[in-house]
């Protein structure tokens, strides 16, 4: 039997006034900088492209000068995938290096501690065919016959760590080899006439051009299809939509009933929901991934569905 020993009283009060004498731990913390990203995007559907022009606000977030900032491109994985036209810091040239999925951009003079820097990145993304990916990672910038996916497909700032900088994550064909620091996104999305766009945060539109204001998220992704039958209900202050395929427009009452179960529940264990909107999206086959602000499901997720509760839906 384990013996558990109880503190006599000798030490308790040796702790609490070794606790007086080296007085308060100091509880205050500075006040967090978010990055900012703006996006300017042109998605072509047909052609499969995202061209975009991407802006950057980075803070010092370190209490010493640093010298350069570092991205994670995962979609530079693949050859032809992403081809980066120029950056830009401050609206002048910027050197860089550029290896693998790692993108290291040189600052023209040391960023002092809370001071901020503009980094603008034009670039290309040629979304490759979903075809028989063995991961969700791959399947996260994707296209099938039904919609476009545009996931992890932007130059993300890197996570600093004060010590060891900047945290470099290697693209891996398994999990989700992404990390990010949550962030304030804007876009304005440029698409093709009769697409609808799908992503977090304030949507709106007019005609073709779609405009996005996700505040902290941690990642912006959207995904694109003509396709779509979409379905929404308000419940409390949230707004929930779902984008159903054609087959599946049937179960957009279940999948919104779902996921208002799903926000009830994690509400009750996590805390509010921070958005006013929460949208759900289907994509071909079995693949499944979150975004700020939205899910996407697979149609697998709606394929067995049978009116009972054991069910992937």
């Amino acid at each position: 039997m384990r013996q558990i020993l109880k503190p006599s009283a000798s030490i308790l009060v040796l702790t609490v006034a070794l606790l007086i004498a080296a007085g308060p731990r100091s509880t205050q913390l500075a006040p967090r900088t978010f990055p900012q990203y703006t996006f300017d995007i042109n998605l072509d559907y047909g052609a499969h492209r995202v061209d975009a022009v991407e802006q950057v606000k980075v803070t010092n977030p370190d209490t010493q000068t640093i010298s350069g900032i570092v991205f994670n491109v995962p979609a530079a994985h693949t050859a032809g995938m992403f081809k980066l036209r120029s950056i830009q810091v401050n609206g002048q040239p910027a050197t860089y290096d550029f290896a693998d999925t790692l993108l290291s951009v040189k600052l023209p003079a040391q960023l002092q501690p809370a001071q901020s820097v503009l980094v603008t990145l034009s670039f290309v993304v040629n979304v490759p065919p979903l075809g028989n990916p063995q991961s969700f990672a791959a399947a996260d910038l994707a296209y099938s016959d039904v919609a476009l996916n545009v996931g992890y497909w932007y130059p993300l700032l890197a996570p600093y760590r004060s010590g060891s900088g900047w945290v470099n994550v290697p693209w891996a064909p398994i999990g989700d080899p992404f990390a990010s620091e949550s962030a304030d996104y804007k876009a304005t999305i440029t698409a093709t006439p009769g697409v609808t766009i799908v992503s977090g945060g304030h949507l709106t539109h007019s005609g073709n051009v779609w405009q996005v204001d996700l505040p902290r998220g941690r990642t912006f992704g959207l995904i694109a299809s003509p396709y779509y039958q979409p379905a929404s209900v308000k419940f409390g202050n949230v707004t929930y939509s779902a984008y159903l395929l054609p087959q599946h427009a049937y179960l957009a009452p279940i999948t919104l009933r779902t996921m208002i179960r799903a926000l009830t529940l994690y509400t009750s264990l996590y805390g509010p929901y921070p958005y006013s909107d929460l949208r759900v999206a289907e994509f071909s086959g079995p693949w499944s991934m979150e975004f700020g602000g939205f899910c996407l499901l697979g149609t697998t997720e709606f394929d067995d569905y049978d009116g009972t509760f054991r069910n992937r839906l």
